[in-house]
């Protein structure tokens, strides 16, 4: 992962650290109440709702390959060796029972490991 994908990551992880959300990659959530197709903005984020959100900003997207984002965090989940990295980090952060401090170690994780 090269510094730019690891910059994506670190301000991925800071928009699930505010708010997290499981079941949609991006929603609105307003006086507890999540809505999750509303015209209000966007203010929770599941994990690869973060990254493609991140993505998006990025107003060069030379020298990143969101693959490779993916990659770096679906590496740290169990069973890894599937190729469909965003798929996997998906059921990852929408099981039940997850929690958003799991979340955040798997973003943790990922970027001190990338980081050496």
């Amino acid at each position: 992962m090269n510094r730019a994908e690891l910059a994506l990551l670190t301000r991925a992880r800071d928009r699930v650290a505010s708010v997290w959300v499981q079941g949609v990659y991006q929603a609105h959530r307003q006086n507890g109440e999540l809505l999750r197709f509303s015209e209000l903005p966007v203010n929770c984020w599941c994990a690869a709702g973060a990254v493609w959100a991140e993505y998006r900003q990025l107003p060069d997207k030379e020298g990143v390959t969101v693959v490779v984002v993916f990659e770096g965090l679906a590496k740290r989940l169990p069973d890894h060796r599937d190729h469909n990295h965003e798929g996997k980090l998906v059921d990852f952060n929408d099981y039940p029972d997850r929690t958003q401090a799991e979340v955040m170690d798997l973003f943790d994780r990922a970027i001190e490991e990338e980081s050496c």
